[in-house]
C-alpha cells in the first residue's frame, strides 16, 4: 500500500514527503504533521494514519475499488484514494502550500470502515 507521500508526489508532480503535510484531528483538533502520525496497515488494503494522540484515524488511503468512486469520499489518485475528514495542506519546497479540502463523507466512511 503507497504511503500519503507516494501519492501527493504524483499529484503534485514533485517530491512530498510526510512532514511536508499537515492536517488536523476531526476529534482533538491537534494540528499535526503525517510523519507524526501512527501508521497502521493491519489491513492490507489500506493505510491508516493515526493522530498523535490517538483520538481517530486522520487519513486512510485505500484501494478504490469501485470506478464510480464517489467524488465526496476521497481524492482518488490512480487506483488509491486519499480519504481525509480534514483539509491537507502539503507545504511544497519553495512554493506556496496546497490544500486538499476535506472530503464531506469521509468521516462518515472512517467511522463505518468503509472504503
Amino acid at each position: 500500500m503507497p504511503t500519503a507521500s507516494d501519492l501527493l508526489s504524483d499529484l503534485a508532480h514533485a517530491p512530498v514527503t510526510d512532514a511536508m503535510v499537515e492536517t488536523r484531528c476531526p476529534i482533538c483538533n491537534q494540528s499535526q504533521r503525517l510523519n507524526r502520525a501512527r501508521l497502521s496497515s493491519a489491513d492490507p488494503m489500506r493505510m491508516t494514519y493515526v493522530c498523535v494522540r490517538g483520538c481517530s484515524p486522520i487519513l486512510i488511503i485505500g484501494l478504490a475499488i469501485d470506478l464510480t468512486w464517489p467524488p465526496d469520499r476521497g481524492v482518488r489518485v490512480g487506483a488509491y484514494c486519499l480519504r481525509n475528514p480534514e483539509d491537507l495542506i502539503v507545504h511544497l519546497e519553495g512554493e506556496s502550500a496546497v490544500v486538499i479540502p476535506a472530503n464531506k463523507n469521509a468521516w462518515t466512511a472512517l467511522d463505518h470502515g468503509a472504503d
